[in-house]
Order: C-alpha cells, then sequence, then structure tokens
C-alpha cells in the first residue's frame, strides 16, 4: 500500500527563489565517494597493466560522469519518495545520511523541478560518456554500462520497477557505484575488458551496499509504511542486526581471495587496514538498534571506510607500480 503525495502544504512553500546553494544541497554530495573511490581503483588497475600511463583528461570527465549519474540517483530517489509519502512519513531521519535531502518537504524545491533536474542531470552524464565512450576502443561496452548505470539509478525507486523494494536494491545500488564505474574508468582507458577492475572493486561494492544496508535502519518504519520492503524491513532489525555482522566481512574476504589467488597484486592487502573502522560500525548499529536517532556514527564510519578502502586499493597498485 503506498501513500500518495504529489504536493506539500503550500504554507511551508519558501517565497525566495531556488538557489545554487538549494540545487547543489538536493545533490546530497556526501555520497559522492561512493562512485569516486571505484573510478580511482579503476583508474589504478589501468596504469597497472599499461605501466603507469593514464588519460588525465578521460580520468576527470569519468569522474565527473559518475558522481552526475550519482547525484541523479539521489535527486530520483527525493523526487519518488516524496510521490509515495516516504520522506513526509519519515519522522526520524538521519541528516545527512538518511530521509533524502529534505529539500522538497522544507519547500524550499518544487517535486516537478527536483524530477526535471534528474533528467538534466542524467542527460549530462549521458552526454559525457558517449563522448567517452566513442574515444575508447570499446564504446558499446562504455555506453552499455553508463546506460545500465542511468536505468537503475532512476528506478531504485520510481515506478513501476522500485528496485530498492525488492531485496536486492542494496546489491544492485553497489554494482553501480562500485564494479561498473570501476569496469568503464579501466575500459575507457585501456579500450579493453579485464577481470582486474572488476575482481579489485568487489570489495568496494560490497561496502556501497553496507552503507546503503545501515541507512536503512533508521528509515525502516516509514519504508515499510510505503511498501518499500528492502532487506532491513524484510528482516526485522534484530535479524538484521545480525546478519550486518556477518557482511562487514565479506569486503574483506573479496579483497583476501583476490590476492590469495594472485589476481590483485599484493601491495592491494593495505585495504584490510579499514577493518577496525567497519568492525567499529556493526559495534555502532548493535549499540543504537533501540535508539536510531543515534545511529549517525555506524553510517558515518561505513562511509568512511569505503572511502579508505578505495584509497588504499588504489596506493596498492600505485605502489607496485613504483617500486615492481
Amino acid at each position: 500500500m503506498h501513500l500518495e503525495i504529489h504536493a506539500i502544504n503550500i504554507s511551508h512553500m519558501s517565497d525566495k527563489k531556488p538557489t545554487f546553494g538549494m540545487w547543489l544541497a538536493e545533490l546530497r554530495a556526501e555520497f559522492f565517494t561512493a562512485p569516486a573511490m571505484s573510478v580511482f581503483v579503476g583508474g589504478a588497475a589501468a596504469a597497472f597493466v599499461s605501466g603507469g600511463k593514464i588519460n588525465w583528461l578521460h580520468l576527470v570527465l569519468t569522474l565527473i560522469a559518475a558522481v552526475i549519474v550519482n547525484g541523479g540517483t539521489n535527486t530520483a530517489n527525493d523526487y519518488w519518495d516524496h510521490v509515495s509519502g516516504n520522506d513526509a512519513a519519515n519522522k526520524t531521519p538521519l541528516r545527512p545520511f538518511t530521509g533524502g535531502s529534505r529539500m522538497i518537504q522544507n519547500g524550499l524545491l518544487s517535486p516537478k523541478g527536483v524530477l526535471v533536474y534528474t533528467f538534466i542531470l542524467f542527460a549530462i552524464a549521458a552526454g559525457i560518456g558517449a563522448y567517452l565512450a566513442f574515444a575508447s576502443n570499446a564504446p558499446w561496452l562504455v555506453l552499455g554500462i553508463g546506460a545500465f548505470g542511468i536505468i537503475t539509478g532512476y528506478f531504485y525507486t520510481a515506478r513501476p520497477i522500485e528496485l530498492g523494494s525488492r531485496g536486492f536494491g542494496e546489491l544492485i545500488a553497489g554494482l553501480d557505484c562500485g564494479v561498473l564505474v570501476a569496469l568503464a574508468t579501466f575500459v575507457i582507458q585501456t579500450g579493453y575488458f579485464s577481470w582486474l577492475p572488476v575482481i579489485a572493486a568487489v570489495p568496494l561494492s560490497l561496502l556501497v551496499s553496507l552503507i546503503l544496508y545501515v541507512n536503512e535502519f533508521p528509515d525502516r518504519v516509514a519504508d515499510e509504511q510505503v511498501g518499500k520492503r528492502h532487506m532491513v524491513v524484510r528482516l526485522g532489525p534484530e535479524k538484521a542486526a545480525k546478519l550486518h555482522t556477518f557482511l562487514v566481512f565479506l569486503p574483506y574476504l573479496a579483497l583476501a581471495l583476490g590476492i590469495a589467488f594472485k589476481a590483485l597484486p599484493l601491495w592491494t592487502a593495505i585495504g584490510f587496514l579499514t577493518l577496525p573502522i567497519l568492525i567499529g560500525s556493526n559495534a555502532q548499529l548493535k549499540k543504537n538498534l533501540s535508539d536510531v536517532t543515534k545511529m549517525a556514527p555506524a553510517a558515518g564510519m561505513t562511509i568512511m571506510s569505503q572511502f579508505f578502502t578505495g584509497v588504499l586499493i588504489s596506493v596498492g597498485f600505485i605502489i607496485h607500480i613504483i617500486w615492481l
């Protein structure tokens, strides 16, 4: 059952016209580190196989496109969470991590404006992606990855697909911001497919999925009211917290397997240094399970672990290039 809210209370509308700062806040840039780290890992993997050669213009454009797709996904989520009544029903948004940007709910941006903004962002990203695709030696692979990212990003909350309500939306988001971004970056740089960036980015994909998973705890009540049946809603908070204890080790298991089977250079093992941060996030989650308003440290530490894991894996590739 969906609670329909197609317009916000006029009494809460601001008399001021939307400013650049409002549109910037709508993007929810605090989550841009997710695709950004995957671009760096994909670029480092490309440098690893090419002896350190990188097309820096293409790398920067790839980063911009990946970030814009993530921003468009965030604005699409804001619009559709407004339409379903999700954000309006959320009485315990964990700012700035959950509950949307609140720009629509606070009357600062109109729903229609946010939807148009979404399409503009995706169009800009598609334009940059098209240039990068045809500048590479594997245009259709790059275009396919980009199209998949835009479509799944939009339909994460958009009807009728609503991937975030299917119980596997976390994995799709992890795939989009992790493996696929790293692979696209690698292909744009080298012109060919390789499993190297895929294996290197699996830990990042799993960490992105964990970011969403942790953020679902404070949003669970509102999400359940509007029919968003993600994994935490399906399991309930207690079982979901127990599963989280297991999930925090998966990114590092993936990294360990990649190194053990010599698919990744040994120096990427410095990525294990972030494991204590993620263990700490698990402790914070379980500690505050009965009071979701205190879960900000768990969410923040999960984002931090994804950021620094991406940095360290990239540095591992670079050390190997320089020293070996």
